[in-house]
């Protein structure tokens, strides 16, 4: 078998002490959705991610081409940045967040990733060690694999398995709220005509569209 290549990722040094975050420090919603979409406005543009608002919880879908490469769940040079763009938003806050992996149906049988299962798993697993050791407290956070069976598009076709590879962060608005998983299926019934019309981010009825900011060619705050 030929080599694999080798990479070698630097990442930050564990905090020696978190500052303590209350309760009441929880954000609301609208004011982290906002911040995470200037922060990610060039990705939110390039459609590598894409942001659901609804009242009670935040959606931050990432591309998972954009992370990982192909059937492993070792992050991307390019992501660990991006990564600590998120954490630098969610760090001073005390909000739940959950990361879930996802795949698409194409089936992987390796010593390391014996299905989808482990597979989606090991990426959630990933992102949460990495925001981990840029400061976000562990006890806010929880790692979930779907593996193959929440998809929100066609696994018949490229593009729908493109967009059934992804992770997602669902930052929460309490320690009471909850993500139904309904949602998956919304996205998989919505009409392709309006799947086109519907740009970044991904929204369904129940949500408000939160829009990157326009390009002034000034810095964000």
């Amino acid at each position: 078998k030929p080599e694999l290549p080798t990479f070698e990722i630097e990442l930050p040094e564990l905090p020696k002490e978190r500052p303590p975050v209350t309760e009441q420090s929880l954000r609301t919603i609208n004011e982290i959705s906002q911040q995470l979409s200037s922060a990610l406005a060039d990705l939110i543009n390039n459609e590598d991610v894409s942001i659901k608002q609804t009242e009670d919880w935040l959606e931050v879908e990432i591309n998972s081409n954009f992370l990982f490469a192909s059937g492993d769940a070792r992050l991307a040079r390019e992501a660990v940045p991006v990564i600590g763009q998120i954490a630098d938003v969610l760090a001073p806050v005390a909000n739940p967040l959950q990361v879930e992996g996802f795949t698409d149906d194409q089936p992987i049988n390796t010593p390391r990733f014996p299905s989808n299962w482990e597979l989606s798993a090991a990426r959630a697993a990933s992102v949460v060690n990495l925001l981990d050791r840029f400061g976000i407290e562990p006890g806010r956070m929880s790692a979930i694999g779907y593996g193959e069976f929440k998809p929100i598009a066609d696994n018949e076709t490229e593009a729908g398995r493109q967009k059934n590879r992804r992770v997602v962060l669902v930052i929460l608005g309490s320690q009471e709220s909850r993500r139904t998983l309904e949602v998956f299926d919304e996205q998989l019934n919505r009409p392709a005509s309006e799947e086109q019309r519907i740009r970044t981010p991904i929204t369904d009825n129940l949500s408000q569209p939160l829009l990157a900011p326009a390009n002034t060619g000034e810095n964000a705050p």
